[in-house]
């Protein structure tokens, strides 16, 4: 064999196009599992390309932060977010939900700016579960751009697809989630 020294395979002679795709999907990478080597999704990482808003006090699934079906296991998430109220004393409300997924374990912790830059004011909040209603007390400064960040762990036991809510405090006023929102997602354990 020439493209052998001995044992061992030598530099250089090992190439890419040597592999075959063994199952895997785009995004995915080789990984021990503990047993045998098997295609596995490092994480998810999902970018609000375009402003996302909503006049309703009842939770909405945000274009663009619905993740692909995921399999059966714990995640980590976390999302760093600008949002912004178009009325004074308005809450913005996000959280992350089941979509088609049935989920078990969900919570996080939410930070929700409330005043203007350069002041500590934050509201935050505990999800202890999808359906927790994470809504800030109010917003202070009209269409101004406001820091929401929030992490956490979700648990999907059968699998499918989940999503950042978002929700007005008051029906009628409109709330957004502005472009660049990132929501990252990775499985643990």
């Amino acid at each position: 064999m020439s493209a052998t020294n001995g044992k061992f395979i030598q530099n250089g002679t090992l190439t890419f196009n040597k592999f075959g795709q063994n199952g895997e999907t785009i995004g995915q990478v080789i990984a021990w599992n503990g047993s045998l080597w098997a295609p596995v999704t490092p994480g998810y990482e999902l970018i609000l390309t375009a402003t996302q808003q909503t006049t309703s006090n009842a939770y909405a699934s945000v274009t663009g932060l619905i993740t692909p079906t995921l399999a059966v296991g714990y995640y980590r998430w976390k999302v760093t977010a600008l949002a912004q109220s178009t009325v004074a004393n308005t809450g913005v409300g996000v959280r992350i939900s089941n979509v088609t997924a049935v989920v078990g374990v969900c919570y996080g912790r939410w930070q929700i700016s409330q005043a203007i830059d350069g002041t500590a004011k934050a509201f935050q909040y505990d999800q202890l579960t999808s359906t927790t209603n994470v809504t800030s007390a109010s917003v202070q400064t009209i269409n101004t751009d406001l820091v929401v960040l929030g992490e956490g762990v979700v648990q999907v036991t059968t699998a499918g697809t989940v999503a950042v809510q978002l929700r007005s405090e008051t029906n009628g006023n409109q709330v957004s989630l502005r472009n660049g929102t990132l929501f990252r997602l990775e499985p643990i354990g």
